[in-house]
């Protein structure tokens, strides 16, 4: 018997810092908070378990923007090395993005980006949850200290 597992929409909140190299290419860290839950469960007992997630995670992120254009096509992929407070240690998943990125003004970008996660949250949950892989929606708000172009 396999227990089905039902995973709630979560939310992340955090800081990230981005360094360019060029106009296109950058690297970026940071510190986010996740939180989420997975339910457990069948029939009668259906809702009995409700387990709470929370992380701590750092990302570590390449990121590449196609085109030096106000809208372009903006890719990222990386490492998100997940700290559980109950537990010891870091778990690292990869992290693949692809999505838009608009330059609204010389200091003001908006990324939108799809996400796709692979690889559990800790050691545990390797063997208890199924599913390895989490999509989401990444947006995000980039103020540029130094002066960026913009067409």
């Amino acid at each position: 018997y396999e227990a089905p597992f039902r995973y709630s929409t979560g939310i992340s909140l955090g800081v990230q810092a981005q360094y360019d190299f060029t106009e296109r290419w950058s690297l970026a860290s940071g510190l986010w908070y996740e939180t989420a839950s997975v339910k457990m469960g069948n029939g009668v007992f259906g809702n009995a378990y409700r387990i709470p997630q929370h992380n701590i995670t750092i990302p570590l992120l390449l990121n590449f923007r196609l085109t030096e254009r106000k809208v372009s096509p903006y890719f990222s992929g990386g490492t998100l090395l997940v700290s559980k407070p109950e537990e010891r240690g870091l778990m690292a998943k990869a992290l693949l993005l692809a999505g838009l990125s608009y330059q609204i003004n010389s200091h003001f970008t908006l990324t939108v980006q799809p996400a796709l996660a692979l690889g559990a949250n800790s050691k545990s949950d390797r063997l208890v949850y199924p599913s390895n892989r989490q999509l989401s929606l990444q947006a995000q708000i980039l103020y540029h200290f130094s002066s960026r172009k913009s067409e």
